[in-house]
């Protein structure tokens, strides 16, 4: 066995804020808090510091859920998303759980930045996409719109060689023009 200070292990939680207003605090399986960056608080039961909002998390035996969960609450005026992991302490069948409160206005505002990025680029794509089908389109129409030209000049007997059209590719409407000429 390794003896390692829950100390620190609670100072490395409380240096982990993976977006502003965020922290994550560890539980041991009966809910006491082993870490919490309020550290007065920490040997103090979740359950009795205000935090759960009513939510459910011990078994029928006292014990924290041994499976992921997660939960919103209110802490000190805000409203928190709360993930929680177990950490299975091998050998004993209980769970401890590390548990992250992240802030839902933070975590709301981020969504609705993703959501704007997300229209942003879009709608470049949009425009992208309308500018290639109007110069394909334009590469396509313009030598049909000259070869019926010509050919109405042709049918109103007008045949020189002004009427020679100049048509530099290799597909159908290439064909099309050396055909007519």
């Amino acid at each position: 066995g390794i003896d390692v200070p829950l100390s620190g292990i609670g100072n490395e939680l409380n240096r982990y804020k993976p977006i502003e207003g965020a922290f994550a605090f560890l539980l041991s399986h009966t809910g006491a808090l082993v870490s919490f960056p309020d550290e007065t608080l920490v040997s103090k039961n979740i359950s009795d510091i205000d935090f759960l909002s009513g939510y459910q998390m011990f078994d029928v035996n006292g014990e924290l859920i041994k499976e992921p969960f997660a939960y919103t609450t209110t802490y000190h005026n805000e409203t928190y998303y709360v993930a929680s992991a177990p950490v299975h302490i091998a050998g004993t069948g209980i769970a401890w759980h590390v548990q992250m409160a992240l802030p839902l206005s933070v975590l709301n505002q981020m969504a609705a930045t993703t959501v704007q990025n997300t229209i942003f680029v879009g709608l470049i794509g949009l425009f992208l996409i309308f500018v290639v089908i109007a110069i394909v389109t334009r590469s396509i129409v313009r030598p049909i719109q000259l070869f019926t030209k010509v050919i109405g000049e042709i049918s109103d007997g007008n045949v020189d060689q002004s009427l020679l059209v100049n048509v530099k590719s290799n597909d159908e409407i290439g064909k099309m023009g050396a055909a007519l000429n």
